[in-house]
């Protein structure tokens, strides 16, 4: 597989690398993605404005696919082309903390990088988990699962994952934001909350504002197509059938 040649895995487009753009403009693939996210989402008691600041994010970080890689993959088999090379026990090396030039390399979704486990001490926090789940780094539900035990645990430890760098809003406070009056404003505010205790991504100027436009646009996006991930995959489906035109009577 070519880093650029979608493969459906669970019901999900992954890409090796950036899927399509990161900017207000998604391609077909990560719409059907953007609707799998937020039914995860949902499930996990996020409210409509809280569900576009992750997906603002997620945008830039990942471009909705479960199978994005940092660019840095020369240490990768076959420069990490094929998805067949990168298996679980692969991954696990690929965010080494024990060599400096190798931290930081983001995966997935939220491009998890680095994580201490029993089962990758120095390793790739996303395919430790896939391990202990019997599942793959690249299926995007098993890193929605990551998020909700993230999550969890951060109930038991505040700010083990959730830094509070937005006053003191806590991961719980941000999944419970509710529309208000001008919820779009709203949305834009949770893109920026996630970036700065989720993310923690950079906070220039240029950056959060991406975030921010792209967490409006989802959350307009939603509101105007309120599809199903099975009708819209129908929709789409029926969209590139050709049209039935009975023949014309004689």
């Amino acid at each position: 597989m070519a880093v650029d040649d979608p493969v459906l895995y669970n019901n999900w487009w992954v890409y090796l690398r950036f899927m399509g753009s990161t900017y207000l403009n998604p391609t077909e693939k990560q719409v059907h993605n953007a609707y799998l996210i937020r039914s995860a989402l949902k499930q996990q008691g996020y409210t409509d404005v809280s569900i576009a600041g992750v997906m603002g994010n997620w945008q830039v970080e990942s471009g909705l696919t479960p199978g994005a890689l940092d660019t840095h993959l020369s240490t990768l088999p076959d420069n990490g082309e094929h998805l067949a090379s990168l298996t679980n026990e692969v991954m696990l090396r690929y965010c080494n903390y024990g060599v400096p030039s190798e931290r930081g390399y983001g995966t997935g979704l939220a491009q998890w990088d680095r994580g201490v486990s029993s089962a990758a001490p120095q390793g790739n926090v996303v395919a430790s988990f896939a391990i202990r789940n019997n599942m793959e780094w690249y299926d995007g539900d098993l890193q929605m699962m990551r998020l909700e035990a993230e999550y969890q645990a951060d109930l038991a430890d505040p700010g083990l994952f959730w830094k509070y760098n937005w006053g003191q809003v806590s991961w719980q406070d941000y999944k419970n934001i509710p529309d208000g009056d001008t919820p779009l404003d709203q949305a834009q505010e949770c893109a920026n909350i996630w970036a700065s205790c989720f993310e923690v991504s950079d906070a220039t100027p240029e950056n959060r504002r991406r975030r921010m436009a792209n967490a409006g646009y989802w959350y307009l996006w939603f509101k105007e197509h309120p599809l199903s991930v099975t009708d819209i995959c129908i929709l789409t489906a029926n969209r590139r059938m050709p049209l039935y035109r009975p023949p014309k009577r004689r």
